[in-house]
């Protein structure tokens, strides 16, 4: 059980590391830690609207990884399951950033 937890936050720090990434333009190592990394969601455990969202927000950032390498139908695919699975919060700044995520990769 500690180890499966010890585990878990070790892909979130990954994770949080490819996000920064992302933003520094380094698509190529970005996107490696993310493939390597996937934060998956248990179903069975019932998780606060926030940590939801910032899950499942990793995959607006890997879809800029996707689009800016030059695989635009996985970038958009990753951006339309981000908006559509944050579409209950349209009000957080979390949708508006997958939002204009879409918006680039779809441009």
């Amino acid at each position: 059980m500690v180890h499966e937890v010890k585990k878990e936050y070790i892909i979130a720090v990954k994770n949080l590391k490819a996000r920064a990434l992302t933003r520094l333009e380094c698509y190529e190592e970005a996107l490696q830690l993310f493939t390597d990394n996937q934060i998956s969601i248990n179903v069975q455990v019932q998780l606060n609207p926030l940590d939801f969202t910032i899950r499942i927000l990793s995959n607006s950032y890997e879809s800029l990884c996707h689009y800016y390498l030059g695989d635009e139908g996985k970038a958009v695919e990753l951006a339309r399951s981000t908006v559509d699975q944050l579409h209950h919060m349209p009000y957080s700044s979390f949708y508006h950033f997958a939002k204009e995520v879409l918006m680039e990769v779809t441009n």
